[in-house]
Formats: structure tokens, C-alpha cells, sequence
């Protein structure tokens, strides 16, 4: 037997997805009323970020995605008549909350409990999942299949592995593999799949189960999801070459025109999961290499949107050349007006000149000597960072406090991110609370700059204090020590 960590996103997702919680309802007055949208109001008592979006179809093309900072908040979401969102803070894990159009949702974070209640037609629920149990009890129970894949591999429950990120907290188990089935049982894996498609091909609507139709369609699209994460998991790990053929299937691809809530998912994690092409592949040469794999012309289509917007989020060069052909294929006239818009930020983030962009007026640019001379009677602390940097991260909770100690006295604070893309930099600033007494920039082609060469800055986080318009810490501390606040105290005091 061996034993290997799971990649959260499968448990810490399933866990949300089909767990089972009480249905209670009590009168209640409010309702929002919305049409489209759900209303969600945020109370916490700390400035963690939550971040609430709803998965990404083919008719919901673009991340519908909301993040809040502030303790106390009311935010608007746009939903399908009834949808899934799900809400990410570092307070709980992922949770995934079935909704209505119209739905009010209160979500409360107090120290390190989490508890929530929906608002539906004037009804207070407590249930993210109602009538789901009925759905498990009508279909999901077979003992034949549970034994087949414990001939595979185990799922240890009772040592989680947990973990925060700046959003979430996550979860991962530990897998028993029976290695020597991993290796020799193709013909049992082939049987335990055959089970699981007819079982899931099963799935029919019966009005004696009770659950009100526009449910049973979610809920069995969400079986679906965990079909496909199994089948992803046992082509990972068995690597039986008919595995990638299921993936590719109509099973998962073949209800693009009827618009599966996670076809655009499925679609990515087989072309960037490894089942097709790796993280060794250029976007560039996957783009022409997507007809040669593909048949269907609509699949190709939408593949080759997930590669151009993996290329504007990476502001990878070839990008345009790209966009034009698309363009040029595919006469769509609403995906290429939602590329164009991505277009205007990947055109700033990737200027010939090296330039700083404000925080809200992307539109202006100003030089980084200008920041030092116009501040001269300040001591400024400047910070270098990115979104996707993990110890920069780490440091912004320190920095925040750092900045309130310091809020009265004579010092400004300036982050220069590094970020290649303009959303992940206004969103890290959301997410890392820097809208407080900082003043933010984004830095264009700072890789080729007369800066970049003359401070050496080849990592970050990366720190400098100026006086008097004058670089006098090249290497300053971070934010989490007591040698800033000397540093700072000191320059003060002169």
C-alpha cells in the first residue's frame, strides 16, 4: 500500500457539495425581490476577505466574481434562475450554497464560526441544500460500486490535513492506493466505470421523489461533477489510457449546446489537468494544436477561449496574434466583444515603456522618480510585490498594521505590484486590504526598466525607504518585525 495526499479540490469539494444539513423554515419579512441577481449581506468581525462567484457556464461566460473586504457589506450577485454560489473565506471552508433569483443570504463570520440563513419568498431556510437528501436517498446509494474502487484506493477520514490561503481554508485527506490493483486492474477499473455510467444514466426524474424538478436537474449535474472528478482522480493516478477517452466523452462534452453548468470546466481541467496537454506546453502552441485533438467545432471554439484568456492571464506575448485568428474563425460576435474588453487591460499591462498605473485611473501613468520628488517631505516606504506572490501575501496583514501605527505620523506607503495582469492586481488589492492609507501602483515592463537594473530587485517581496527624496534603505525590513519600526522611527527623529 502506498499513501498519497488527495488534491483538496476533489474532498474539500464533495464535502460542500453533498453534505446534508437540516431543512428549517420559519416566517420571515424580507425578501429581496430581485430578478437575476441574489442579494448577499456579509457581517464579520474582521476585515477577512470573502469572496462569493457562481460557477462559469458557456452562457455565463466571465468569472462572476465579488470580493469584499469590509467587516460589514451588502453585495449583489447576477444568478440563473436557480444556481450555485459559492462563498470563500479564511474563516471556514468553501461553501456552496444552492440559490434562487430573488434569494437574500446572510453570512455571518464571528472569530472562527461561520453560520448562515437564506431568505426565499419571505421563508428563512438553513439549509445550503434542501431536498438534497431525498435526491441521495432515491439515487446515489450502490454498495457493488463503493466496493469496486475500495479495491483501488481509500479515503482516510480520520487525519485531515488543513490549510489557509488568504481566502479559504482547505482540506486535504490522506489516499490509501493498493498499488499492485493501480498497476493490474485495468479490466476491474473498465467495470467500476461501466457501473458508475449506468448507474448515473439512471438518474430520472420521478414525481414521488418529491423535489421540485429545477433541484433534481441541479443536483444530478452535480453527480455529474463528481462522476467526472473520479473519473480525473483514476486517470491521474492508474493512468489507463481508456480513462482519458470517458473524459472525452459526450458524457462530459457532449451537452456543450444545452449548456452544462460545468462544461467549461470539465473542458479546461481536461486540457490543462494533464490529461491532454501539461504545464510544459506553451498556450501558444496549444492554441494550434486544439482542432488536431478536438472534432466538434463548438468545442474547439470554446477551448480555444479558455487558452486566450490563460494567455491574457499571463500576458503572454503572442496573445494577439492569437485573439486575431479567432476573431477571424469564429464570428462570435458576444465572445469577441467580451475578449476585446480583456483586450484593454492586457494592452496597459504590456506597454513597451516601463510605467507605474494609479489604483483607479488606469488611464494615467506617472514615472517612479515622481513619486519619491513629490513626497520629499515624507518618508516613503515602498513596498514591491504581486497577487501571485505567496510571501508577499503573508506579509499584508503585518503591513496593514504597520500602516495604522503609523498613520498619524510623517510616513507614506506605496506598493508597486509586479502583477503581468491589471484584474489579479486590483483584485490582490481588494483581497490584501491595501485600499487603507496605501497608495498602489502597477509597474509595466518593470522587467526592462532602468529601475529594475539599478536596484536589483530579483525577488520579492522587496522593501526601500526614501528621505528627503533620497534612497536610504535599499533593503529595508518587512512589515512583521520590530526593525521597520526602528528604521522608521529613526529617519523620523532626524
Amino acid at each position: 500500500m502506498n499513501n498519497l495526499i488527495i488534491n483538496s479540490l476533489f474532498y474539500a469539494k464533495y464535502f460542500f457539495l453533498f453534505s446534508i444539513i437540516s431543512l428549517s423554515c420559519t416566517k420571515m419579512n424580507t425578501d429581496s425581490g430581485l430578478k437575476n441577481k441574489v442579494v448577499v449581506i456579509i457581517h464579520s468581525d474582521s476585515s477577512r476577505t470573502t469572496t462569493i462567484f457562481n460557477i462559469e457556464s458557456v452562457k455565463f461566460i466571465g468569472k462572476n466574481q465579488i470580493t469584499s473586504c469590509l467587516p460589514d457589506d451588502t453585495v449583489y450577485i447576477d444568478v440563473k434562475p436557480v444556481d450555485i454560489i459559492v462563498v470563500w473565506n479564511p474563516t471556514i471552508f468553501a461553501d456552496t450554497i444552492l440559490v434562487e433569483e430573488g434569494d437574500s443570504i446572510l453570512l455571518n463570520f464571528n472569530k472562527n464560526n461561520y453560520s448562515k440563513e437564506i431568505i426565499r419568498k419571505k421563508m428563512r431556510i438553513y439549509s445550503s441544500m434542501p431536498f438534497y437528501n431525498e435526491f441521495k436517498s432515491a439515487f446515489c446509494k450502490n454498495k457493488n460500486i463503493d466496493s469496486l474502487e475500495n479495491l483501488f484506493f481509500q479515503v482516510d477520514y480520520s487525519n485531515p490535513y488543513e490549510f489557509s490561503t488568504d481566502l479559504v481554508k482547505l482540506v486535504d485527506y490522506r489516499l490509501i492506493i493498493n498499488k499492485p490493483m493501480v498497476v493490474g486492474g485495468e479490466k476491474v477499473m473498465k467495470e467500476l466505470v461501466k457501473q458508475k455510467i449506468i448507474n448515473y444514466n439512471k438518474i430520472e426524474y420521478d414525481n414521488s421523489c418529491n423535489i421540485p424538478l429545477n433541484y433534481f436537474y441541479v443536483y444530478k449535474e452535480l453527480y455529474r461533477t463528481k462522476l467526472f472528478d473520479d473519473f480525473y482522480k483514476y486517470a491521474r493516478i492508474c493512468k489507463y489510457d481508456f480513462l482519458n477517452d470517458i473524459l472525452l466523452s459526450n458524457i462530459f462534452l457532449g451537452n456543450y449546446y444545452s449548456d452544462s453548468t460545468y462544461s467549461l470546466g470539465y473542458l479546461k481541467t481536461i486540457f490543462y489537468g494533464g490529461i491532454i496537454f501539461n504545464r510544459y506546453h506553451s498556450y501558444n502552441d496549444v492554441y494550434y494544436k486544439i482542432d488536431s485533438v478536438l472534432k466538434d467545432t463548438l468545442l474547439q471554439k470554446y477551448a480555444k477561449l479558455i487558452c486566450l484568456r490563460e494567455m491574457l492571464n499571463e500576458n503572454t506575448l503572442e496573445f494577439k496574434k492569437c485573439f486575431n485568428k479567432f476573431q477571424m474563425d469564429y464570428k462570435d460576435e458576444y465572445l469577441n466583444k467580451y475578449l476585446m474588453k480583456e483586450l484593454k487591460d492586457y494592452d496597459l499591462a504590456n506597454s513597451a515603456d516601463f510605467k507605474l498605473i494609479p489604483y483607479n485611473r488606469i488611464k494615467n501613468t506617472v514615472e517612479y522618480d515622481s513619486i519619491v520628488l513629490n513626497n520629499k517631505k515624507y518618508i516613503v516606504y515602498v513596498d514591491f510585490w504581486a497577487s501571485w506572490c505567496a510571501p508577499c501575501r503573508h506579509a499584508m496583514p503585518s503591513a496593514k498594521k504597520l500602516r495604522e501605527e503609523y498613520k498619524a505620523k510623517n510616513v507614506k506607503f506605496v506598493y508597486i505590484s509586479l502583477d503581468k495582469n491589471i484584474k489579479s492586481w486590483e483584485n490582490g488589492i481588494k483581497q490584501c486590504d491595501l485600499n487603507d492609507n496605501a497608495i498602489n501602483y502597477l509597474a509595466t515592463n518593470f522587467e526592462n526598466s532602468g529601475i529594475y537594473k539599478d536596484l536589483k530587485i530579483n525577488s520579492i517581496p522587496r522593501y526601500l525607504i526614501y528621505k528627503n527624496g533620497k534612497l536610504v534603505e535599499a533593503n529595508a525590513p518587512g512589515p512583521e518585525g520590530n526593525g521597520i519600526r526602528t528604521l522608521l522611527d529613526k529617519y523620523l527623529k532626524e
